[in-house]
């Protein structure tokens, strides 16, 4: 059984007592320098959490911030500084830090911070880190099997979805609450403090309504939850809020993250075919984060991640069919991710290729007036060099 890790990024001079943080000794502390570099982290997988330990808010940290909760959807992200501007912090929430813990800090209020978001007990528990794992190997990993055996799976992948052990339970009414059982199940992975909710939901309400408001939403949700699965599901212990560790949770932006991590490790390898297979497996989850949460702002940076890795995935999915004359695959993907986003360019050119090696020229010029049309109506600018190649090649034009 390996030990829960927590990777300390910068000096930190924390020591523990294992007699007063017995629940500390059985958690493997790594501290990195601060300017370890944020891809190398992947060589100290898996692991728990990350703790920035720095004492002035810098646009680095906050770069840093932003690239973790790039690479590591679910993982905890903990910033520890020295009265850190107001502005910085909200910067730093929004880029994607999980918890602040202002500096000087004592050894008893770090260990509380640490055994909140790490269980020492359950380390194997599905609530953890199995998506921090970008090279796990699971070549056998089955979804529909997973999500079958789990106690609670959650799709968060095209509309939010609710099941039990595979059958579907009927969401309550209300779009707030519903938001906020997303947001509860997609952070299953971490304690959320009851401020940090607030401040999601109810930002521009005077604090004890706000409280209140969470309080009413929250009983609503455990009333609704405990109905179906006849236990408590959403637990509440020092002002944070959790799932209960002892459920066995599925979720589909796992499910796509194994699958992205793996194609991305294929990538690495030079194992284009099975790289497409994986990128393949990612998008057949599904294209849109939360569709009927968009305006939700607690939504925007995880459906921005899953965005760019979606992109990522089918256009080496896309170059991989093209280079195997895969052309109707291939014209398929490429019209996904235009559906997605019609202005991107270098997806235009992919599609004017695939017809011209099919032989179809007349296609290819309208794919070409297509892009220039939605170029100029949206973006005011004109088809690059490259694409006008492909539209003179279209038309039988030379350059002179």
């Amino acid at each position: 059984m390996t030990a829960p890790r927590i990777v300390i990024i910068g000096k930190t001079n924390f020591h523990f007592d294992p007699v007063q943080f017995p629940e500390l000794q059985h958690i493997e502390f790594t501290t990195v320098p601060e300017k370890y570099p944020t891809e190398r982290l992947d060589y100290l997988a898996p692991f728990h959490m990350v703790i920035l330990d720095t004492a002035s808010g810098s646009e680095a940290t906050l770069e840093r911030i932003r690239v973790l909760r790039r690479l590591y959807s679910f993982l905890p992200i903990v910033l520890m500084a020295n009265n850190p501007n107001p502005s910085y912090l909200v910067q730093a929430y929004r880029n994607g830090l999980t918890d602040c813990l202002l500096l000087p800090l004592s050894a008893e209020q770090f260990g509380l911070m640490a055994s909140a978001y790490v269980k020492p007990d359950q380390p194997n528990s599905q609530n953890h880190a199995l998506c921090f794992l970008p090279n796990a190997a699971l070549l056998g990993w089955k979804p529909s099997a997973i999500e079958m055996d789990a106690d609670i799976s959650t799709c968060f992948l095209g509309t939010f979805r609710l099941f039990k052990k595979g059958k579907r339970i009927d969401l309550p009414g209300g779009a707030r609450q519903r938001s906020l059982l997303a947001y509860l199940f997609f952070h299953a992975a971490s304690n959320i403090h009851r401020d940090k909710i607030i401040r999601w939901f109810w930002p521009d309400h005077d604090p004890e309504c706000a409280k209140n408001n969470l309080n009413v939403a929250i009983c609503n949700l455990r009333k609704f939850l405990e109905k179906h699965m006849g236990k408590e599901v959403i637990c509440f212990r020092n002002d944070y809020f959790f799932i209960n560790p002892d459920l066995v949770l599925y979720n589909d932006t796992n499910a796509f993250l194994q699958a992205f991590y793996q194609g991305k490790e294929c990538e690495r390898h030079d194992k284009a075919g099975k790289a497409a297979q994986w990128y393949q497996m990612a998008a057949r989850l599904g294209s849109e984060f939360l569709e009927e949460f968009q305006q939700e702002d607690w939504t925007v940076w995880p459906r921005e991640e899953f965005t760019e890795k979606y992109f990522h995935a089918l256009d080496v999915l896309s170059t991989y069919q093209l280079e195997n004359r895969q052309f109707d695959a291939a014209l398929e993907t490429l019209r996904n991710m235009l559906y997605k986003d019609d202005c991107l360019e270098f997806v235009h050119n992919k599609i004017m290729a695939c017809y011209l090696a099919l032989g179809k020229k007349e296609k290819a010029v309208r794919q070409f007036h297509e892009c220039e049309r939605i170029l100029k109506e949206k973006l005011n600018m004109r088809p690059s060099s490259e694409t006008e190649a492909l539209y003179r090649t279209a038309v039988g034009i030379r350059r002179a």
